[in-house]
C-alpha cells in the first residue's frame, strides 16, 4: 500500500490515474479494457496536466486486472506522447502479479523500446523503492 496521501485524481474511461506527489503519478487501467490510442491519448493528457508538464515517474498497477494495449497505444506511450517526446518520463515502473501480463510487457519493452527507464515489480514496496532512487538521481543532476 502507498505512503503517499493522493492529492488528485482523475477518472477516464480506460483508467484511474492520481497524483501520489508532485513528480509521482500512478495508474490503474480499467479490467479487460482494450486501450486504444485515443485512450493513450487521453492518459498522456492527464499525465502533463497532474505533472504540471514538468518531470515525472509513473506507477503503473496491474495486479488483479489484464488490459490489453493496442500497437498504436503502445508506440504512442514510448515515443509518441508529448511526455515520451519531451523525456518527461523519469522511470517508469510496472506492477504485475500475474505471467499473461508480465509477457506482454517484455514483448512491450524489446519490440517498442521506450526512451525512459522501465521496470517490473511483483509489488508496490519495490516499484516505489525504485521510483524514489530514479527521483533522488534526478533531483541530483538537477542541483
Amino acid at each position: 500500500m502507498s505512503l503517499f496521501l493522493i492529492s488528485m485524481i482523475r477518472e477516464i474511461p480506460c483508467a484511474t490515474i492520481s497524483k501520489l506527489d508532485h513528480d509521482l503519478i500512478k495508474v490503474v487501467y480499467r479490467d479487460g479494457y482494450q486501450v486504444e490510442l485515443e485512450d493513450a491519448k487521453m492518459v498522456d493528457e492527464v499525465f502533463q496536466e497532474l505533472s504540471n508538464n514538468s518531470p515525472v515517474c509513473i506507477l503503473m498497477d496491474t495486479n488483479g486486472r489484464y488490459s490489453v494495449f493496442s500497437s498504436e497505444a503502445q508506440n504512442y506511450f514510448s515515443n509518441e506522447g508529448k511526455l515520451a517526446k519531451d523525456n518527461n518520463i523519469i522511470a517508469f515502473a510496472i506492477i504485475i502479479n500475474n505471467l499473461p501480463n508480465r509477457l506482454l510487457v517484455r514483448f512491450y519493452l524489446a519490440f517498442f523500446k521506450p526512451k525512459y527507464t522501465f521496470e517490473i515489480f511483483k509489488n508496490e514496496e519495490d516499484a516505489l523503492m525504485f521510483l524514489n532512487a530514479s527521483r533522488n538521481k534526478k533531483s541530483d543532476e538537477v542541483a
